[in-house]
């Protein structure tokens, strides 16, 4: 008797592959990996479930071309996935508590830090991603030599891995790290400016009964000149001064005006970037504007 031909539902290799995921890199943590932002602390399995479900193919690697023992940072030694889209590695660091993370979030702990093998260094891409008790690091052999030299086809892969990177953070921020988002407004009489601001706040308390935090902002501010009859200034000069802090954070265009990239509505990005933001503390932000004939405006955004 002849058999019948076997078919298997691309449901069934799903459930075949997340079994096998779970397999190698540990137990699930039991929430719902479409949303871990309710998860104290994060798993392996359940970060590489949740990219994968949302569109980042990453399979565990069986290639890693070094020893992981040379990468072990705070006690840990990583877990090493690849993309199927660029074929980069993903170091997966999961500790037991938010202060290693913490120590992490620096775009050059990695480097500095006097842990990591010379050949490990050399080969990461810096900055990690990095939230509650996860950091996750990219990896390629490649990246040594393009620092010294990247051809076309080199910065084109080199730019699909940051889109690639931008995608998991994203992700990452938005459904596993507790992204929280707030907004600063002011006007002045020659002047509208808003700082959006995206935060995540990880705060947990340990078995011993201490806290633990980590704490991550990302700002814009984007500048309107309110006068419709004349053209937009050269800003030369802009300083940011955030509620009770003594010190001011000032940015000088080299040349030209710092008011290069429209945004919306006759807004312009003034500058990407505003870390130590804390909407939960800071109230209020006061923008000081100098155009190139020498004047000078304040504008104080409040928390909205």
């Amino acid at each position: 008797m002849q058999g019948k031909p076997f078919h298997i539902s691309v449901f069934a290799l799903f459930t075949i592959m997340l079994i096998l995921i779970s397999t190698s890199c540990g137990e699930r943590s039991g929430f719902d990996a479409k949303n871990l932002n309710d998860a104290e602390l994060l798993t392996t399995v359940d970060v590489v479930v949740l990219l994968n479900e949302n569109g980042i193919n990453l399979t565990k690697a069986t290639d890693f071309p070094i020893d992981l023992s040379s990468c072990i940072i705070s006690e840990k030694a990583p877990q090493s996935f690849v993309s199927g889209e660029t074929g980069i590695y993903y170091l997966f660091y999961v500790f037991d508590g938010y202060n290693e993370t913490s120590d992490l979030k620096s775009p050059s702990a990695f480097i500095d830090f006097s842990g990591p093998s010379k050949e490990f260094s050399d080969s990461l891409i810096p900055a990690g991603i990095v939230g509650k008790n996860l950091c996750l690091c990219q990896w390629d052999p490649k990246f040594g030599a393009w620092r010294q030299d990247r051809g076309t086809a080199d910065q084109d892969l080199f730019d699909t891995i940051m889109e690639e990177k931008t995608q998991i953070t994203d992700i990452l921020w938005a459904k596993a790290f507790g992204k929280k988002t707030a907004a600063y407004l002011g006007q002045s009489e020659s002047w509208e400016v808003k700082i959006p601001v995206k935060y995540i706040n990880n705060v947990r308390t340990n078995e011993s009964g201490v806290p633990e935090i980590l704490f991550l902002s990302e700002g814009e501010t984007h500048v309107k000149y309110l006068n419709s009859d004349e053209k937009t200034p050269v800003v030369t000069a802009m300083r940011w001064l955030m509620t009770g802090r003594e010190s001011s954070i000032t940015y000088e265009a080299g040349e030209g005006s710092i008011l290069s990239e429209k945004v919306e509505n006759g807004f312009y990005r003034a500058v990407r970037g505003l870390g130590g933001c804390n909407p939960e503390q800071i109230k209020s932000i006061t923008v000081t504007i100098t155009s190139a004939n020498g004047d000078t405006e304040e504008i104080i955004c409040m928390l909205q």
